[in-house]
């Protein structure tokens, strides 16, 4: 091989010129190539920021234009007034609201939706009424906007009209007057408006050039011209945040499988969920296209979405090649030209060193003698004479040096024979060391028998994780080969976050410098596995420094798992207790059916829980109670509250036959129910039955996504669980019935006292109107008296004594209608004919002492105004039950206006054939409260306090009920209260009033007998009898009378009639017809008594009485009566 000094020196010489002058040219060449090279990589930089920053700036602008919409629909006022009305008028203004959002979606076609939403997330008022009533509240950007922050979403799949369709929401907050959040004003704008401004973007800082945006967790959201890897995230997410994008369902359905197919490029992934992502270039391998590329990030202001501009580094690369060629071509040419110059130069220097060298060779050859002849004292000629001089010192020093070399090889000869004794030591040491290495061979083969037969994993690593020993356990648990294990560490063999904590122990054992015992779980073929782990420090035999861990690792799954399995049912036997103690303490079904439901959602973790009644009659489920988290999952499988559900001839049919039911996997069940779960993606069922007495009487329904979901110990926990809350239902169904029982037997009691009160009232007050009648009489009949028989009575005194029988007309009436409050009624009149004008008329009369007087006595007025129909037809009815039900009305009305007020009684007729009669009580009172007014109409229920007994209006309720009527109630607070009753018409119209009867003729003189046990009463109708021509005997008692009556008939006097009282000590009126009566049937007996109106009016009129007059008696009634019975007497048999 050719070495530098073989060279000849003309060509060591070119060699040097192209040192000095082509290398400097060279290494310029190359500092310029390097330099070119970094200018472009910053001009690709500046383009590519450019082009980032352009695109971030549009789409920016973009979003604070739709976040500014948001917010105009905010404070719309119209939008306003709508989230602070109620049901109703919300109802009544969807419409105008509706068609107010709409001018967005079709002003701006970028915008899909509008909508609002209430305090709870739930949309209120759509364009699209595909996403009314849904709740979005799980939605982090309504969590943000409820929060008070106007924000947008990521995008994500949201319902359209054609099905799902990628959206962004802007969402803007409406505060009320107190600044509490009340609604959320919504925009749904087309993810393909952002999607196209990415796509033109493509190329626009050269060829090749293109931009892709990533949302904060790391996932692609917009690529300029691969749709493919959209929705793919750019390196693989927490489980957590995989879980939660699906339970939100991001991207619909395929959210799982979007998200676990990973587009690896880690330099964008890390990037886009950097809190600031890295503003310089940077170079990493692309997905979609498998090639590295160039790129810069862009974080957007809006929102935290990074957008990237890429460009292929074959572009930057064939630009840095084609300035490099460049240079490299020029930098050859001055080379070239260099080198022709210097070897010109180089001959004039190489002649005196030929001959330099010529001697050299001489001298080489042994012609010590040989010298050089080079004129001139320049460098070559110094160098001449230096030559010439060191061959003289060579010829001399050569002749010692063959003197020096004898010596020498007598010392080498004695040297040999002690470097043979020497190998022949070494050969003995070395046979001694390969003894010692095979019987620690077999050692160490003895110990990795024994390390590979052991049923534990046994390792040993260095400091830096890497494998140094495994044993035979270790490889077939990882199905691995000892060469792939062996160098390699815990993040190529395990998955990162295994890997990661393994690493962790085992930094924690070299940190203590002591053996660590812990559980560690490894990722096996069939499942995680626990180990419990003793770890060693290995130290270094020399130092002792720790070079790497020795472990020891027992498989504890199998003792795991039995400790879970008891750990779960021991919380579940817990969590049965609880919910048995909780639902213990409830009476009722609802709030037993709710705690039950609570707490499995709370602690048994199931994805969809309800509880359904069983009607054996109707052959199906209705669902009864829903859990909370399952709502939203109940109305996408219309299974609301309320919702039927058929029984099918699937795990149903055999649930309500009292067996607990388990289908691992509903895709395998063809039946309708199975199959609607299905839609949910649910994939496992547990139906458990409500069983009481043999009789299933409710189903419990739980249900998981995964399939194979529910172990056997969970399907156990629900049958208990099924029986106990059967139990508990069971016992608030007893505990109701005794309720139902105790209250009924309350009300029963409470209308005994209270009916026995009305019989005492109505004893007393029939013995008062009996007194009152008796003491007036007197009056009433000298009063006529005097205005018919005195005519020269004075004006003055005439109107005096008029004004006089107006009074006691006014006292008759108010003892008659005194009798209207004690009189017993009948369990069940008979409907007949009623005209409601006259019971009007009729209850404002009775009514009067109640809304007049009473009133007034507190200085308070209270008027009644009475607007009655002309021609009102008649109804039927009970006129006592229908006056007793108005009086109640208007005593309430009279209630409800303690500061005074204005009653209105009021009829209408029908509006058309087949319509009711309206009767009505209006007041301006206080009014109700809609609670109140719903239950107004409840037994016993009250406002009153002790002064009410809650009975008032619901006797008016029973009234109308028995009528077949209807009743409306219309109330506010400080309105006032209408009660309206519709009553069904007869078709007939109210009567004509009666012409005033005739004056009555009075009748011929006549022999009279007068019986009373008032000494006032007696001697007043007999001197008025007298008067009126009458021959009157007067009898003071019963007895008395009868014995009158004997005596005449028995001196052939016999008397015409007989007028006796009814109430007499001893013997009473009822006594003296009798008597009468057996003397001579044919003598006519008139009675006159405190209670003639109400034995009339009842249907009472005691045996052998021809005729009932009522106290007190009128001349005219005394006089029709005589001339009445007078008349039928001689046609009475003898």
């Amino acid at each position: 091989m050719l070495r530098w000094h073989d060279l000849r020196l003309r060509t060591r010489l070119a060699a040097l010129l192209v040192a000095a002058s082509v290398l400097p040219l060279a290494l310029s060449a190359f500092i310029g190539i390097w330099h070119a090279r970094a200018e472009l990589l910053d001009s690709t930089k500046s383009q590519l920021r450019s082009g980032a920053e352009q695109i971030a700036r549009e789409l920016d602008e973009f979003h604070r234009g739709r976040l500014r919409a948001a917010e105009r629909i905010a404070r719309f006022p119209e939008a306003m007034a709508f989230c602070e009305a109620d049901a109703a008028r919300r109802t009544a203004a969807l419409a105008a609201l509706v068609q107010l959002l709409s001018v967005f979606p079709a002003g701006d076609p970028s915008i899909s939706g509008a909508a609002l939403l209430d305090r709870a997330g739930r949309v209120v008022a759509a364009t699209n009424p595909a996403v009314m009533g849904a709740d979005l509240s799980f939605r982090p950007y309504v969590q943000t906007a409820l929060r008070g922050t106007t924000t947008l979403s990521d995008i994500y799949l949201t319902v359209a009209q054609g099905g799902e369709a990628p959206a962004i929401a802007y969402a803007a907050p409406m505060r009320g007057p107190d600044g509490q959040v009340v609604c959320i004003s919504l925009l749904l704008v087309r993810a393909g408006a952002i999607w196209q401004r990415i796509r033109t973007s493509d190329g626009l800082v050269g060829p090749g050039s293109y931009a892709v945006l990533f949302d904060s967790q790391g996932i692609r959201i917009a690529h300029s011209f691969s749709d493919d890897i959209v929705f793919h995230p750019g390196g693989r997410l927490e489980p957590a945040a995989v879980d939660q994008l699906v339970a939100e369902r991001r991207f619909g359905a395929r959210t799982r499988a979007l998200l676990e197919d990973v587009r690896v490029f880690p330099e964008q992934f890390e990037r886009a969920r950097a809190p600031a992502p890295d503003p310089e270039i940077f170079l990493g391998l692309a997905s979609a296209s498998q090639a590295m590329t160039y790129g810069v990030a862009r974080r957007f202001e809006t929102v935290p979405w990074t957008l990237f501009y890429m460009v292929p580094e074959s572009n930057v690369q064939a630009q840095i090649a084609r300035q490099t060629r460049s240079q490299v071509a020029l930098a050859l040419a001055i080379i070239a030209a260099a080198s022709a110059l210097g070897l010109l130069f180089a001959r004039s220097i190489v002649r005196p060193l030929a001959a330099l060298g010529r001697a050299t060779s001489a001298i080489a050859a042994g012609d010590l003698g040989a010298r050089v002849q080079v004129p001139g004292r320049g460098e070559l000629g110094s160098l001449a004479g230096s030559f010439n001089t060191m061959a003289e010192r060579i010829q001399e020093q050569s002749s010692a040096l063959q003197r020096s070399r004898d010596e020498l090889e007598q010392r080498v000869t004695g040297r040999t024979a002690e470097l043979a004794r020497s190998t022949e030591q070494l050969r003995t040491e070395v046979v001694e060391r390969r003894r010692a290495e095979a019987a620690i061979r077999e050692s160490q083969a003895l110990l990795q028998a024994i390390i590979d037969n052991t049923a534990a994993v046994i390792y040993v690593k260095d400091l830096q994780g890497r494998y140094l020993l495994v044993n035979r356990r270790y490889l077939e648990l990882f199905r691995l080969d000892n060469a792939d294990v062996i160098g390699r560490s815990d993040d190529d063999l395990l998955p990162a976050e295994t890997a990661a904590a393994v690493r962790a122990t085992d930094r924690r054992v070299a940190a203590a410098d002591a053996p660590v015992i812990a559980e560690e779980t490894v990722p096996l073929d069939d499942g995680p596995h626990v180990y419990l782990s003793v770890k060693c420090p290995l130290r270094d035999a020399g130092d002792h420094r720790v070079r790497g861990v020795f472990g020891i690792s027992t498989d504890i799954t199998e003792r795991k798992e039995a400790e879970q399995r008891l750990q779960d049912q021991i919380e579940r036997l817990n969590l049965l207790d609880q919910i048995t103690s909780a639902i213990g303490e409830r009476q009722d079904l609802q709030s037993i059916y709710q705690v039950a439901i609570r707490s499995l959602e709370e602690r048994l973790p199931v994805d969809f829980i309800c509880l359904c009644r069983y009607d054996p009659a109707d052959e199906q489920l209705t669902v009864t109670r829903v859990g909370v988290r399952s709502e939203a999952l109940a109305l996408a499988l219309a299974m609301p509250e309320n919702a039927g559900v058929p029984i099918d001839e699937n795990g149903l049919s055999r649930c309500v036959r009292g067996h607990l039911v388990y289908e691992p996997e509903l895709a395998q069940v063809p039946f309708p129910f199975p199959q609607r779960l299905l839609r949910g993606e649910l994939h496992s069922l547990v139906a458990a039955p409500l069983q009481s007495e043999s009789r299933v009487f409710g189903v419990l329904i739980a249900a998981r996504r995964r399939p194979h979901a529910f172990n056997s110990g969970e399907c156990e926990f629900l049958r208990q669980l099924g029986a106990h809350v059967a139990l508990a239902a069971k016992q608030a169904e007893l505990h109701a019935s005794l309720q139902r029982a105790y209250d009924d037997l309350r009300r029963t009691q409470q209308s005994v006292m209270q009916q026995e009160r009305l019989r005492a009232l109505g004893e007393m007050a029939s013995g008062i109107a009996h007194d009152i009648n008796n003491a007036i009489s007197p009056i009433t009949l000298y009063t006529e008296n005097l205005l018919e028989r005195e005519p020269a009575l004075s004006e003055r005194g005439r109107e005096q004594l008029q004004t006089i029988a107006m009074a006691i007309d006014d006292v008759a009436a108010t003892v008659a209608r005194l009798r209207e409050f004690y009189r017993q009624r009948e369990p069940q009149a008979a409907l007949l004919p009623v005209h409601l004008n006259e019971i009007v008329r009729n209850v404002v009369e009775l009514t009067r002492a109640r809304w007049h007087d009473m009133p007034q006595q507190r200085g308070v007025v209270i008027s009644l105004d009475v607007d009655l129909a002309d021609g009102l037809p008649a109804v039927l009815g009970a006129e006592p039950e229908l006056r007793e039900a108005l009086i109640n009305l208007v005593f309430n009305a009279v209630d409800a206006m303690p500061g005074g007020g204005t009653l209105t009684l009021r009829t209408r007729a029908p509006a058309s054939a087949g319509q009711p009669v309206l009767l009505e009580a209006a007041d301006n009172g206080v009014g109700m409260d809609e609670a109140t007014r719903r239950r107004c109409l409840e037994p016993f229920f009250t406002t009153k306090g002790e002064r009410g007994t809650g009975l008032g209006l619901a006797m008016v309720y029973g009234v109308v009920q028995r009528h077949g009527a209807d009743i409306e109630i219309e109330s506010a607070p400080g309105h006032g209260t209408t009660i309206r009753i519709g009553l069904p018409a007869t078709g007939s119209t109210a009567p004509t009033p009666a012409a005033p009867p005739p004056m009555a003729v009075p009748a011929a003189p006549l022999r009279l007998l007068v019986v009373d046990d008032d000494p006032i009463m007696l001697k007043t109708l007999g001197e008025t009898l007298a008067q009126e021509g009458h021959a009157v005997t007067v009898a003071s008692g019963g007895q008395a009378a009868i014995d009158a009556v004997f005596a005449a008939q028995r001196a052939g006097r016999a008397f015409d009639a007989v007028i006796t009282d009814l109430g007499m000590p001893y013997v009473d009126g009822r006594r003296v017809a009798a008597a009468v009566k057996q003397a001579d049937a044919t003598m006519p007996v008139i009675m006159l008594t405190g209670w003639g109106q109400r034995l009339a009016a009842d249907g009472e009129i005691p045996a052998h009485v021809d005729q009932m007059l009522a106290k007190p008696p009128k001349l005219q009634a005394l006089r029709a009566a005589l001339a009445h019975v007078t008349r039928r007497r001689p046609e009475e048999p003898a």
